[in-house]
């Protein structure tokens, strides 16, 4: 089975791979639909979107630290590096460190 063919069985409806982020719109009438979606895929396929994702994690993180990158960093440190984490902990640090050194210029 092809990649194409493999992410199109992973983003079917029917599939019983949990999805991990979701998307709320507002239509008409004050309603909202939910669309829910794969992080990875998403970044695989949009590379802007998976920008936008770490940036904004980056924000989150530095907001939840109060502005203290020693802080976020003692909290990875507890976390268990693993190769399916360690590059997304890589980039999130790296964001959380250019926020900072923006703050610090401000």
């Amino acid at each position: 089975m092809d990649l194409q063919s493999r992410i199109s069985k992973c983003v079917d409806p029917t599939s019983s791979l949990p999805t991990d982020v979701r998307f709320l719109f507002k239509v008409e009438g004050g309603n909202t639909k939910e669309i829910k979606a794969h992080k990875l895929i998403l970044a695989i396929v949009h590379q802007s979107l998976s920008e936008a994702l770490y940036d904004a994690v980056a924000s989150f993180l530095m907001k939840r630290f109060n502005n203290m990158l020693d802080t976020a960093i003692d909290f990875f440190a507890e976390t268990e590096a693993t190769e399916l984490n360690g590059l997304v902990l890589i980039k999130i640090m790296a964001r959380m460190k250019s926020k900072d050194h923006i703050r610090s210029l401000g």
